[in-house]
């Protein structure tokens, strides 16, 4: 990675962030600007011109293609091309400088990385990418956007007009609970940060939310690169142990997958929100999409001060947010599954009418990973719901009339629970038992390879078939008429053991630190941090700068998972080719 180019991408990122937020009059920043767009796109235009095969040039370059193609059509006028009606509704030429800026300078440095990680040359000794796998360029690229969300709402341009200063720690707080897809707030999200500061934990959300490789390796695709074999190898151990091509094809499910979720989130909540009737088109549709984001990203920040506490009782929002939650916490692999099981019914359906054979696009076709996700989700949602409606019936849901509407709530608040951290009721007011019940929910989390946290639902059942096997004495640990191999159930007894100490040992240290706090709400604090839902009783805002930061690191511990982090920085070691002698030892 050459220091022009990083160089390159830097002035790329101040132009981005200048054009949306100096003043239009601040001629020398615009002029510099149009010249790099004006630069970038000469450039690439004259190496598909001069190269060998122009067309084969640009099918592999079909990122950078898009990007020249819309800066060319941002020399014309919308104005003229388009009815008034909808030229209104697009941005204006600065916001359009500023979007291209950006995406450029995520292309290139997409690219740097990529180009990286592919060196077969021998790499220097030291830290470098080219000796990295992904999986430990992740946990090292976490701290690392952390990091710059947190220069990035320091600035002034971040904090809203009126509101004071917003301090480092603050702002590491805020970054890193966007970046661990949490939730937990100090400031005030609608009141303390402006809507550039908005949007930059917007961005930290979305990009926690899938994961920096991820990313990385999507835009490898989008640049027309391929990994080499030390990549592919690295990459098909993060994605269990697929294939590169069915790694190929998941990377872009997912970016797909989550663009269009989003967007069409963000399109059907648009109206059902407490706006203004003269609200601008673009902000309106800027506030649902943050919302929508956040909500399929499991994320539980709100630009409401209450949250989602003045939507209680409507259905839109409640059914659209829980919708949004359940599709990304239920998991990528689940969902494209499920997709092509409907692809190949309706297929099936077309091609035979009338004819049903049970075993197409049905639950058969399912892996067993994504039944048990499916089904430990439906009985940790109705649990939840039930037990909550009649343990706070009479105390937490008394603000909510209609006996509906506190089922609604409860319904709700047991989707969010395991992983999003959106509340229409304020969580003070709920008893200890219900507290500690969510607490609960919060530990098992979402569903693997998902944007939600926890120790997972698949991990809960793992560990109840093995505890199922010990109690009818077999040897085989079997879940629906399939056997689990040792290093699956040795893996999910390693992570509730850790994720179990973490918690412990940060809800033994925040209460030493704030010993003024009931241990409940400690206790509920610490695991909403691990399991990154972003749910509190109150407390966060009145942690002192040490809490602070034992609070984000149990985020990012959570966040990155503890056999994750196992993983990663264990050296790996040959199997051993002997056993000692074996001998009895008591338990329990």
């Amino acid at each position: 990675m050459t220091t022009a180019g990083l160089a390159i991408i830097g002035l790329l990122a101040v132009q981005a962030g200048g054009l949306f937020e100096w003043p239009a009059g601040w001629g020398p920043l615009e002029k510099s600007g149009t010249i790099l767009l004006n630069g970038w796109t000469l450039a690439f235009w004259l190496l598909a011109l001069t190269s060998d095969d122009t067309a084969l040039f640009l099918s592999h370059q079909a990122g950078r293609l898009v990007l020249a193609s819309l800066i060319v059509l941002s020399r014309f006028s919308a104005a003229a091309l388009l009815p008034e009606a909808l030229s209104s509704l697009l941005p204006d030429t600065r916001t359009v400088r500023g979007i291209l800026l950006a995406s450029i300078g995520s292309v290139e440095g997409f690219d740097l990385v990529s180009r990286a990680l592919k060196r077969r040359s021998r790499p220097p000794a030291g830290l470098s990418l080219a000796r990295m796998t992904p999986l430990t360029l992740m946990l090292l690229t976490f701290p690392a956007l952390i990091l710059a969300g947190t220069v990035l709402l320091v600035l002034p341009r971040a904090r809203a007009a009126g509101a004071g200063p917003i301090l480092w720690h603050d702002a590491l707080f805020t970054a890193t609970s966007a970046v661990c897809v949490t939730g937990l707030t100090v400031r005030d999200t609608a009141l303390h940060f402006s809507s550039f500061g908005q949007n930059v934990i917007l961005g930290l959300i979305q990009l926690g939310g899938l994961g920096i490789v991820t990313f990385a390796s999507f835009f490898t695709l989008l640049l027309g690169d391929r990994s080499d074999l030390g990549h592919e190898a690295a990459v098909k151990d993060i994605f269990s142990g697929r294939s590169f091509r069915q790694v190929i094809h998941a990377v872009i499910f997912i970016v797909t997958c989550t663009a269009a979720i989003e967007l069409g989130g963000a399109f059907l909540l648009m109206d059902a929100w407490h706006l203004p009737d003269t609200c601008p088109f673009w902000e309106r549709f800027r506030y649902s999409f943050f919302h929508s984001v956040a909500a399929f990203c499991n994320a539980g920040f709100s630009i409401e001060s209450d949250n989602l506490g003045s939507y209680a009782r409507n259905p839109a929002v409640l059914t659209g947010i829980a919708a949004l939650i359940l599709l990304g916490g239920i998991g990528f692999p689940t969902l494209q599954e499920i997709l092509m099981g409907a692809i190949r019914w309706i297929r099936n359906r077309l091609r035979r009418p009338g004819v049903f054979s049970p075993a197409s696009g049905s639950a058969a076709a399912l892996s067993l990973q994504s039944r048990l996700a499916i089904r430990m989700s439906l009985i940790l949602i109705a649990a939840g719901a039930l037990l909550l409606f009649f343990v706070e019936y009479g105390r937490a849901f008394s603000t909510v009339p209609e006996d509906r509407w506190r089922f609604a709530n409860a319904l709700f608040l047991s989707i969010s629970t395991r992983t999003a951290g959106f509340d229409t009721v304020a969580l003070d007011r709920f008893s200890d038992a219900a507290l500690f019940f969510m607490i609960l929910l919060m530990f098992v989390g979402a569903s693997p390879s998902s944007t939600g946290g926890g120790i997972k639902t698949t991990t809960t059942a793992v560990l109840y078939a093995s505890v199922r096997a010990i109690w009818k004495n077999r040897e085989e640990v079997e879940i629906s008429r399939r056997s689990l191999t040792r290093t699956v159930v040795q893996g999910a007894v390693v992570i509730l053991i850790l994720s179990a100490l973490i918690v412990t040992f940060s809800s033994f240290l925040l209460a030493l630190l704030h010993p003024e706090f009931r241990f409940i709400d400690v206790l509920f604090e610490t695991t909403s941090a691990f399991g990154t839902v972003g749910l509190s009783t109150g407390i966060t805002p009145k942690l002192g700068v040490m809490a602070r930061l034992l609070v984000c690191l149990t985020m990012l511990a959570g966040r990155l998972g503890p056999l994750t982090i196992m993983v990663a920085i264990a050296k790996r070691r040959k199997g051993l080719r002997y056993a000692y002698a074996a001998e009895e030892v008591a338990v329990g």
